[in-house]
């Protein structure tokens, strides 16, 4: 029997992905296991103060350039960088119409999109800032800010959102529930650690973690791999998931995920 597949990334994340999936003969759940929440919208450290600016993921360039725009900032400071993690954080600071083009860093679409690529990026271009602001949740990696200390930057972080596990509506769980009775095998997106962690939490709450001795995944990091295998052999040691690493982009998400459901 096809599998069926549960797409996990926060509203609004995944109508594009849901619908190609859909025109491919896929049963599809759109399950939100986090939930997004600006944590300071009307307050955001002035660009001006900054050599650099790092933007962890596209909601960070959205909390924050509208905090400016509360503020009543509305132009770009001269000479100040704004870089991103990704390809989707970097087209999203385009969007803002703000940030200068020749002023925007991000590793290429085609290399990994992390840190680890950012910083190598920078290192390209010769950048070296000594005031850098990392806009960003209320956790994640410190791996960035880290390395940018060793070289003598002063770094500090603007948590300009916060995440927690999302609530799951009585249809979203009836939905949940009858494709977990078909007995069919399933294909999880997760995009984070945290949505790892927050997937299995839901999945717990709904008592419906048998699911989870028949899931293949599809995740957009090797890191995120690791805390997955670890997560699930610490639960259920016997299980043998199928997990692929794509790239964060719909189109190769897509293929991933089909590659599973067509296997």
């Amino acid at each position: 029997m096809t599998p069926f597949v549960l797409l996990t990334r926060p509203d609004g994340k995944n109508t594009e992905l849901n619908t190609r999936l859909e025109q491919a003969g896929l049963d599809v759940l759109a399950l939100p296991v986090l939930e997004l929440e600006a944590s300071a919208p009307s307050q955001a450290p002035d660009p001006a103060a900054y050599d650099l600016i790092v933007f962890v993921s596209g909601f960070a360039v959205g909390c924050y350039f509208r905090a400016l725009e509360n503020m009543g900032l509305r132009s770009w400071p001269r000479g100040v960088y704004a870089a991103a993690v990704g390809a989707a954080s970097a087209n999203a600071l385009l969007r803002t119409g703000m940030a200068p083009a020749d002023r925007i860093v991000a590793p290429d679409a085609d290399s990994r999109q992390d840190s680890e690529a950012l910083w190598e990026e920078l290192q390209r271009r010769g950048i070296h800032p000594r005031r850098v602001l990392i806009v960003c949740g209320d956790s994640g990696r410190a791996w960035l800010a880290e390395r940018l200390r060793r070289e003598g930057a002063d770094v500090q972080r603007h948590r300009a959102y916060i995440r927690k596990p999302a609530q799951w509506r009585p249809c979203q769980l009836a939905a949940l529930a009858g494709l977990v009775r078909s007995q069919r095998r399933a294909v999880v997106l997760l995009t984070s650690s945290q949505g790892v962690d927050a997937w299995l939490s839901c999945m717990k709450e709904a008592d419906m973690m048998t699911l989870v001795t028949r899931t293949d995944f599809v995740v957009v990091h090797e890191r995120i791999a690791r805390h997955l295998r670890q997560s699930v052999a610490h639960l259920y040691p016997d299980a043998k998931a199928t997990i692929i690493v794509s790239k964060p982009d719909d189109k190769i998400m897509f293929r991933s995920i089909m590659t599973l459901a067509l296997a």
